[in-house]
């Protein structure tokens, strides 16, 4: 989290997990990999789920994939205001924005 802050990128913990903007999860995974690997001298595997919305979080892969109705996930159409109604998104804009004005 450190890494990911020092490089102007806020990463959110979730349990055994982390959410970061779109633009940034392969260098989460690369960040995350090379901690574990400097800590334990191991090696392990990361994986994304990818862009996810609050109705999204119960779901498992594969009913994902399989619901069209999941929009953005599986490409199918997705209004834009939608995305700043869910809860998840509006609170992760908040905290990135309160971040950067703590920044300055």
């Amino acid at each position: 989290m450190k890494t990911m802050q020092a490089d102007g990128i806020v990463a959110l913990p979730i349990h055994d997990s982390f959410l970061v903007r779109t633009d940034y999860p392969q260098w989460l995974e690369v960040v995350m990999e090379a901690a574990l690997k400097d800590v334990t001298g191991g090696i392990v595997a990361t994986d994304a789920d990818g862009p996810k919305l609050s109705k999204h979080f119960a779901l498992s892969k594969k009913e994902l994939i399989n619901d069209e109705s999941n929009g953005i996930v599986n490409g199918g159409s997705l209004e834009l205001n939608s995305l700043f109604e869910e809860s998840v998104m509006t609170r992760y804009l908040s905290y990135c924005q309160q971040w950067d004005s703590q920044k300055l």
